[in-house]
């Protein structure tokens, strides 16, 4: 599957999470190129903030994810919205290989912290790829700030070079 086929997936999960009023965030999670599942946002649905959409993702496959990169198989997360300190360290704990998100989350996103943390975190070698689909999941941020005001609506459209 492409980027933006596995980012599609990702992009409706974020949906159905706004569609139960939790965050909207959506996320894949992919081994050697095949889905193993796809998660939501739930910590309003569930009533805690353990919820976020990868980090559902990596504690309900953490022994597959072991055993993948122990096996030398490659695992990639996609993800709506650029992970929070929570979840990309949960990434890099997971070894995971690659990070694909769509909008730079200007608030709490986390993967620009990479080269700022020790050697152990920055010898993780993980790829992060950012901005695909922005155009398309835009518009379902902004119905969630519409209704709760989160983000500086410039701001994170400058981030995400779309002013």
């Amino acid at each position: 599957m492409t980027d933006l086929e596995v980012m599609e997936i990702a992009i409706q999960e974020a949906k159905t999470a706004l569609s139960k009023s939790n965050f909207p965030v959506g996320a894949v999670l992919l081994i050697n190129k095949e889905i193993i599942d796809k998660s939501q946002n739930q910590n309003r649905e569930l009533g805690t903030l353990c919820f976020h959409a990868e980090n559902s993702l990596l504690i309900k496959h953490s022994s597959l994810i072991k055993q993948a990169v122990q096996g030398k198989d490659f695992v990639e997360i996609y993800s709506t919205l650029e992970p929070c300190l929570y979840c990309f360290a949960g990434i890099l704990q997971h070894n995971i290989h690659r990070l694909v998100f769509s909008v730079s989350d200007p608030n709490v996103g986390a993967s620009s912290i990479l080269p700022y943390l020790n050697d152990w975190y920055r010898k993780k070698n993980i790829t992060i790829e950012k901005n695909i689909l922005v155009d398309t999941y835009l518009p379902i941020l902004y119905e969630d700030n519409k209704r709760y005001n989160r983000y500086d609506w410039d701001k994170l459209l400058a981030l995400n070079n779309r002013k």
